[in-house]
């Protein structure tokens, strides 16, 4: 049961990331095709429009580098068996953790 809930949410998380990512990734691709047929109907290029053509390329390039990581189409369930694991390590119920309290007094104002 709690490693079902953490596919379902980990799933939604993931594809959530891969469609915002997908979005991004086409807007600025349509921006900069803009640009370009922009460019090449005026006739004449103004240096005022090279440094956008040169600021949309960074942003796309960097935009492309931010793409998540592969789990978007692979599986989720390495990252969460992980976590199974290490909980199950330390003899820990995955829905209880164990708090330890101070022997100091607390400061409560009321």
């Amino acid at each position: 049961m709690y490693k079902d809930k953490l596919l379902n949410f980990g799933g939604f998380s993931f594809s959530f990331k891969g469609g915002l990512w997908l979005l991004g990734a086409l807007a600025w691709s349509v921006g900069l095709v803009d640009r370009i047929i922009s460019i090449l109907l005026d006739g004449h290029i103004v240096s005022q429009e090279i440094l956008q053509l040169i600021i949309i390329t960074a942003v796309l390039v960097s935009w492309f580098y931010l793409k998540p990581s592969s789990r978007l189409s692979g599986d989720f369930s390495t990252g969460i068996d992980e976590i199974i694991n290490l909980e199950s390590r330390n003899n820990l119920e995955p829905s209880l953790v164990t708090i330890k309290h101070d022997d100091r007094p607390s400061i409560n104002p009321h």
